[in-house]
Order: structure tokens, then C-alpha cells, then sequence
């Protein structure tokens, strides 16, 4: 809670507006039910209709008698008064006047563990932090059922709230410098489950879910270290030429090396990111979730050919040959130097964020996918035409469909391409 409240202060927050309720505050200012009760009500008052509130919570969390509660330092699973209601503390940030609310939950899911306490009957580990959907507030939680939010010695600090500051303190701005609460927490969340496989081999997957008419929002607007500049072209337009704002689908075209880079327009838009519940093989934390992109951008109409990598990096690092077959066998890496080297060429391009790829692929539909799977894409064990062989391989790019839209169109390989698209441009 220290280090959230450091980073709060860093990105602009007033120190006076930030209030800590730790272990080592003074007694009248420690954790116990009674006191973290008296600041969630005090608190939630104060707020005005153009406030931004915050509310984090790093401890226990437990079920008694199929309801949820926090667990402060005080915590006697005996005594009922001494563990804090979830469903009150939401009740009082859902009746908040503040235009912009957020609930963090950085609390293990495995196991009920109190010292030698003797539990209250029916206690067990918080199944369910989220609660419903329809609160008018985000809602973040470190871990999924059945999980433990893990912390390292490292990092010095639980694994998702190390990130999750991180994200604040910048980490996770976009290219203009605004920070906003759904990269923090894609951020957070892609940097958390990443570290805990790789420290602890074992699965910690960080909840997101907001309610009501709450949609992505900025927290922050940061300096950059120089201005980012937008796509530029090998031929620039003259001054006096207007700017047209494009239509969704219009398709562009980019030189590098003598080879082309063909991008389509996706204009700015909301959707419900994620899959939808009657979608086969989703994961439970898969929840359906409001996200609004402000700006328009350039996604790449196929995924990279080897040919186009060629023509910037130079080599061809691929298991399966051909000019039009998508580039693989690369790493994250490898796609953020092919990034860097575009821009030598005159291309500023990037990797997507998760947001704007499923935007761009759903291509304004809402469904489960945009259209019949099979005329859309090779995938999983039909990555190759039915009954002619069962080896995975990979085929030209733009073999498929494209999305309803245009937005973007297919290519021929089983998931392990590469795509790109220009830095964001205002529409």
C-alpha cells in the first residue's frame, strides 16, 4: 500500500488526498475491521461528482457462511465484528458520488489461514472478490479462485502490486503519455503472470471487471521523453492538402526496402472486450468487459510476411519457407527490433495492444467470432486442409476471408505470425 501510494503521489496525486492504513501506522490509523469500516465510509462521503476514488486492499479475504469479507490485522474468524462486509464496503463505493471508482483486492484465493485461529463454521477462501457485474465501479482483483496472489523477495512486494504501481508510475502510458486503468491493469496483469510461471511455476491470472456505465478512463497524462511522431510516408503530402479523416477499412499502403506494407483503418470505437459466456473453451476469468479506443489507428492487413521481414531485418528465421508464408520461430524480442527498424525505413509501427487487436478482428461484430471460423482462418488441429495430412504448417498470408469490416483479413498459419500497426493517430 506504501508503494501505490508513492506512485499515486509521483503521477500528480496531492499527498494530503491520499490516505494509508498500514501495520505500522499509529494505533487510531492501523488496519483493524473498525478502522478500514471508518475510512471506506468516511471516504466515499467526501467525494464530489468530477472525483476520481481509488480504494485498495492488501490482506485476507474469506466466505462465512456464503458471504465475503476482508480480513484486517485484527481478524478473529469468531467474532463476526471483527472482519469487514465486502457486500458493505461495495454498497458504500456503488452509493459514492465520485464520477470515476476503482476496488482493488490484492488477497490470496487458495486458503483460509489465521495462525492457529479456530475458524467460524463454514469459513473457507474468498471464492469471489468480483462479485456481480453490475456495480457501478471497477472492480480488480490480484488473482482467480483456487489461487494464490504471490510475492517475492526479489520484487519486495506482491507480484501484481509490484506491476500494478509500476503500471501507474508510467509503465504502461500509451505513446502520448496518458496512463489509463485498462492498460494498467493489461500491464499488470500480462507482467504478473509471466513472473509468477517463471519464479514459481505456477498459474496467478489477476481479475478485471467493471459494472455498470463505467468504461476505461485516464488516471494520468505523463511527459514523454520526445514527442512520438505519427506514420510518416517516403512521399509526404503538401501542406496545403487537407486532412481527410479515413473510413473504416480504407486501405493504405507503405514502401520499406522496396517492399509493400499494406495497413487498414480502424476507426475509434466502443466494444465488450473478451469472450462472451456461451463461447466453447472460454476460461472463467475470461469475463466480457466495456472498452472504449479513443483514437483511430492502422493495423496491418495481414500478418508479416517473410519477404517483409526480409526487407527490414535482412533474414529469414522461419521453420517453413516462402516469400508470402507469415514470418515465425521469433520472440517478443525479435518483433520490437522489427518495430525499431521500420522507423529507419520511415514506418513508425508497433505491436497492438490485446485491445486493439480484438477490436480490429471483431471488426464491429459481437459474437464469439466475426464470422464462419473456417472460412476465416486456419486454426488448431485444422491448420492444413482436411484429410490430406495431419502436420501443422503454415500458408500464404490473405488465403481467408476478411472480417465483416475489412478492418483486417486473415492469413494462413495457425496463430504464430506476427502483426503489426502504426502508432495511434487522432481521427
Amino acid at each position: 500500500m506504501k508503494l501505490l501510494a508513492e506512485y499515486f503521489e509521483k503521477i500528480g496525486v496531492p499527498k494530503e488526498n491520499i490516505f494509508l492504513v498500514t501495520d505500522d501506522s499509529p494505533l487510531e490509523r492501523r488496519p483493524t475491521g473498525e478502522n478500514i469500516r471508518h475510512q471506506i465510509e468516511s471516504v466515499t462521503q467526501l467525494m464530489g461528482s468530477n472525483d476520481q476514488l481509488t480504494i485498495a486492499f492488501s490482506g485476507y479475504g474469506a466466505m462465512v457462511d456464503g458471504k465475503s469479507y476482508l480480513c484486517p490485522c485484527d481478524t478473529n474468524l469468531d467474532n463476526r465484528n471483527s472482519i469487514v462486509s465486502r457486500d458493505c464496503a461495495f454498497a458504500q463505493l456503488e452509493n459514492c458520488k465520485a464520477k470515476q471508482k476503482i476496488f482493488i483486492i490484492d488477497a490470496c484465493r487458495d486458503e483460509v489461514s489465521f495462525s492457529s485461529q479456530k475458524a467460524l463454521s463454514g469459513a473457507k477462501t474468498l471464492e469471489d472478490p468480483i462479485g456481480a457485474d453490475t456495480h457501478g465501479f471497477i472492480l480488480i482483483a490480484s488473482c482467480d479462485k483456487k489461487q494464490k496472489s504471490w510475492e517475492h523477495s526479489n520484487l519486495k512486494h506482491g507480484v501484481f502490486t509490484y506491476y500494478l504501481a509500476e503500471g501507474i508510475s508510467g509503465a504502461a502510458k500509451d505513446e502520448d503519455g496518458y496512463v489509463s486503468i485498462m492498460n494498467i491493469f493489461q500491464y499488470a496483469s500480462s507482467k504478473t503472470k509471466k513472473y509468477v510461471f517463471k519464479e514459481f511455476n505456477k498459474v496467478q491470472v489477476p481479475t478485471f471487471r467493471q459494472g455498470g456505465q463505467m468504461t476505461d478512463f485516464c488516471i494520468a497524462k505523463l511527459e514523454t521523453a520526445s514527442p512520438i511522431p505519427s506514420i510518416t510516408t517516403l512521399a509526404p503530402a503538401p501542406v496545403q492538402t487537407p486532412t481527410v479523416t479515413p473510413k473504416p477499412g480504407d486501405r493504405k499502403v507503405e514502401n520499406v526496402n522496396g517492399v509493400e506494407f499494406a495497413f487498414r483503418w480502424c476507426p475509434p470505437g466502443t466494444f465488450m472486450m473478451g469472450s462472451p459466456e456461451t463461447e466453447e473453451g472460454r476460461y472463467s476469468w475470461e469475463t466480457q468487459h466495456q472498452v472504449t479506443l479513443t483514437k483511430g489507428f492502422w493495423m496491418m492487413e495481414t500478418e508479416v510476411t517473410q519477404k517483409q521481414w526480409k526487407a527490414v531485418m535482412g533474414t529469414n528465421p522461419s521453420y517453413f519457407k516462402g516469400d508470402d508464408l507469415p514470418v515465425e520461430n521469433v520472440s517478443w524480442n525479435d518483433c520490437q527490433e522489427l518495430c525499431k527498424k521500420c522507423k529507419q525505413f520511415g514506418l513508425t509501427v508497433q505491436l497492438p495492444t490485446e485491445a486493439q487487436w480484438e477490436y480490429a478482428c471483431r471488426a464491429g461484430t459481437t459474437g464469439a467470432y466475426a464470422g464462419n471460423l473456417d472460412d476465416m482462418a486456419w486454426y488448431g488441429y485444422y491448420s492444413t486442409p482436411k484429410g490430406t495430412s495431419t502436420e501443422i504448417t503454415t500458408y500464404p498470408v490473405g488465403t481467408k476471408k476478411p472480417t465483416p469490416r475489412a478492418y483486417t483479413t486473415c492469413t494462413g498459419t495457425c496463430g504464430n505470425g506476427v502483426r503489426i500497426g502504426t502508432v495511434n493517430i487522432p481521427a
